[in-house]
């Protein structure tokens, strides 16, 4: 068994093309998030995931110069692309990271993996809005540092079994939209991570504002620790409230 991290990337973004290659005070985003992930004690090894375009080139470029291996797949099918990488690098479990959550955390994939092992589950995350099926009783984490880990065997099954685009299109959402068949579990933000119950706020970059929320987030916060944590985030972000109005989509 060999604990994989997966950061799934891509170059042609239609919202924001070309945005896991911008800058944040002089190094790449998704460069950022390599570098958070790599601190993760839980993983064996860091991949980036992109596809076969020759667009992507430069995040292939990016994996080399950070000591990491890359996969490049189908650039349509991203649940083909994850499987593939799976199969490739002998990947059990799969911790998947998107490239465009540059704010995750290694305590948190370190935090999710031993939920996982810990509930000898199929398909474990941080509970957000993003599942529904988590109830409104659930404490959950903003949006934009979802951290999922996926069983290979149960990887393998998803594979063959989804044939929906949109199943395709969301790696593991045939998983959660199952649980009859699957054996998921969301880490709730409670206990050690209560700070982080905010469902409200969002870190993911899909506009140029989401991009300038996380530049300044980095800003504030990188000098004074290279590995800043997410409450360190929210310190951030109540002593400056007005960068809450740069999440989401622009009205």
């Amino acid at each position: 068994m060999t604990a994989t991290a997966l950061i799934v990337a891509r170059m042609g973004s239609t919202r924001l093309p070309k945005k896991s290659m911008m800058p944040i005070l002089g190094e790449p985003m998704v460069g950022h998030l390599v570098d958070r992930v790599l601190q993760a004690k839980s993983l064996d090894q860091v991949v980036l995931a992109t596809t076969e375009l020759i667009g992507d080139d430069p995040l292939v470029e990016l994996a080399e110069a950070r000591g990491i291996q890359c996969y490049r797949g189908d650039s349509e099918d991203v649940l083909a692309r994850i499987h593939g990488a799976m199969v490739a690098f002998d990947a059990d479990p799969v911790v998947e990271i998107l490239g465009d959550n540059p704010l995750v955390h290694s305590d948190l994939i370190d935090d999710v993996m031993a939920f996982y092992y810990d509930g000898a589950l199929d398909y474990a995350s941080n509970a957000t809005t993003e599942f529904p099926q988590a109830g409104s009783q659930v404490p959950k984490f903003p949006i934009g540092i979802r951290v999922e880990v996926i069983r290979a065997e149960a990887l393998e099954r998803c594979h063959r079994a989804a044939g929906d685009p949109e199943m395709r299109e969301h790696s593991a959402l045939h998983i959660y939209s199952n649980p009859d068949h699957f054996r998921v579990g969301l880490l709730p933000a409670d206990g050690v991570w209560s700070r982080l119950n905010q469902p409200e706020l969002t870190f993911a970059v899909n506009y140029r504002r989401n991009f300038d929320l996380i530049s300044k987030i980095f800003e504030l916060c990188l000098p004074e620790d290279q590995n800043f944590s997410l409450p360190v985030v929210l310190k951030a972000l109540d002593r400056h409230p007005e960068l809450r109005a740069l999440m989401g989509a622009p009205e």
